[in-house]
Order: structure tokens, then sequence, then C-alpha cells
């Protein structure tokens, strides 16, 4: 799967220069000219990168640190693009990554991409949800247990189905097996974060020891190897 990265600029010529880079590095590229929609963006989804032109996009440096804080990007890789009104010092305090001056050197933009791209592919990963159907075995604080069929999982969390009319909410224990010739059963410690009447919800992974949280990173990257490697077979 593609990386994707958010840019916000008004400016034609930063667009210019900062697109091909992106592209043959393999990101996805989304252009937001003002801060509003690019909010709602980052507050609805996770990207893998920003790009944001702080000082001639009105509200730039207040979008980076909004970027930043948000629950779903927080470790985002974010580019901040100065123009003498911000520091170096205030844009890195501010949350960004990198910081680059106008007018911007393609050389220079292009060896930090080279740098972020490992983390940004990290943060690819962390986020990717895989589609499975998988029980799922949830016991409550107070000790009563629920049974549901897990819709996709991350690094990060999981969606699952219960019976409908279920109502849960706060903090979860879960317990589930991973596929394999030497099965797991991963148990961890989770956050309801969303839940519709329908009984989907969606469950925030608070804290899982160590074993479970290794075998599960493990079970991910095999399910994330296949997907490539079916994706290289379509595209060739």
């Amino acid at each position: 799967m593609r990386l994707q990265c958010l840019l916000v600029t008004r400016e034609r010529e930063l667009l210019e220069l900062v697109r091909p880079a992106l592209l043959h590095s393999g990101i996805d590229i989304e252009v937001r000219a003002e801060t509003v929609s690019a909010t709602e963006i980052c507050v609805r989804r996770h990207l893998d990168g920003f790009l944001i032109d702080c000082d001639d996009v009105p509200g730039g440096r207040e979008l980076l640190r909004t970027v930043r804080s948000s629950g779903s990007n927080r470790m985002s890789t974010i580019f901040a693009v100065v123009n003498g009104s911000t520091s170096i010092t205030a844009a890195m305090e501010d949350g960004a990554n990198f910081v680059l001056g106008k007018p911007l050197a393609p050389e220079r933009f292009e060896a930090y991409l080279k740098v972020a791209l490992v983390s940004m592919e990290r943060e690819h990963r962390r986020y990717f949800r895989f589609a499975v159907d998988l029980p799922v075995h949830v016991h409550t604080a107070e000790e009563s247990v629920a049974e549901g069929r897990m819709m996709n999982i991350s690094e990060g969390g999981l969606a699952m189905r219960l019976a409908p009319g279920s109502n849960l909410e706060g903090s979860v224990r879960l317990q589930f097996d991973l596929p394999s010739l030497e099965p797991f059963t991963v148990q961890a410690k989770g956050e309801v974060v969303w839940a519709d009447t329908g009984g989907l919800l969606g469950v925030r992974f608070l804290y899982m020891g160590e074993d479970s949280g290794q075998r599960l990173q493990e079970w991910l990257g095999q399910l994330y190897a296949q997907m490539e490697l079916r994706e290289e077979g379509i595209d060739n």
C-alpha cells in the first residue's frame, strides 16, 4: 500500500517542487490550499505525512499544532516550510520533524525525505488495518464475558462486531487466537473508543504483554508481506 501525505500550500511553485520527489518515493498526495478542510482531514483520518506551509497559508502554524496533538496523527511525520515569520526552533517546538526555509532547495528536501521514509513506512504499517474474521473474547470490568467477531486489526487496535444491543464502554480485556502453525493466544487490555447501535465497535489497545505484542507484530508483518507480494504480482 502506498503512503499518503497531505500538502497544505497556496504556492504552485512549492507544489511543483515537492510533488515529483513524493511520487517517486511511492507517496500519494492530497493538496489543500487552506487550513479548514486540512484540519477536518487530520481529525478524521490517519495520514503518513504532512507538509505544511506555515507562514504563507493563514493558520498554517496552528494546523501544525493541531496535527501533532491529534489522536490519529500525533506520530505522523511533519515537514514544516517557513518563510521568515516562524523560526526553525518554534516550528520544531510546535511538532515539526523537519523544517525547511524558503526558497526551498530540492536537494535538501529530497535528503530529508529519504530520512523520513523510514518512520513514515513504520507508521503506515502500524496504522494499516487488515480485514480479518476471527473470534474475540471480551471481558468487562464487571467480569462479564461477551463473544465477538473481529472485523479488522492493526498494531494500535481492532474493530469487532458483537450481538446487537450489546453495550460495552470503557476498559475491556481482550483475548483472541492468532492463526498459525503454532497457535498463540493474544491477551490485551483495551479501551472502547467508538460504538454504533448495530453492535460494531472499535477498541484501542492500551497494554499487552511482551510476548503478545511481539507475536501480534510478527503476524501483522506476515500479513503485510503477503499483501505486498500480491500487489507486486498484480502490478507485474
